[in-house]
């Protein structure tokens, strides 16, 4: 995604909308679910920040993402793919994270944990 020069005007309540990024290095796909519910799956840095692409996007629009983003998926433990992860958790305060089964909860605090500074343990009920 280009650096945004305009406001970005969000989908309708009912409208589907499916966004996808990182043509280069890394892949995300937004999901706008319908009455301005969100879902992220993957996560890559945009190039010209350095902030995942999903919530420049999200941001762009002028959305919440603290209550907006319902769901967080982690299809797979490639860089291309997780860069920026934690920043979304940490931004995202009510969404749910779907991760794959092979990944248990210890495995993928770990895994958060690396890339960044401090540690999620509050993220844990």
């Amino acid at each position: 995604m280009n650096k945004p020069t305009s406001q970005l005007v969000p989908p309708a309540s009912n409208e589907l909308e499916i966004s996808i990024f990182g043509p280069g290095y890394g892949e995300s796909i937004v999901l706008h679910i319908g009455n301005g519910e969100w879902i992220l799956v993957d996560s890559c840095l945009e190039p010209y920040s350095g902030e995942p692409a999903a919530l420049t996007y999200l941001t762009a629009l002028g959305l919440g993402v603290e209550s907006s983003v319902k769901l967080i998926v982690a299809t797979h433990w490639h860089d291309d793919h997780v860069r920026g992860l934690a920043q979304i958790l940490d931004k995202c305060k009510s969404a749910n994270v779907v991760l794959s089964e092979a990944l248990r909860v210890e495995e993928f605090l770990t895994l958060v944990a690396v890339y960044r500074k401090r540690a999620i343990a509050t993220l844990l009920p």
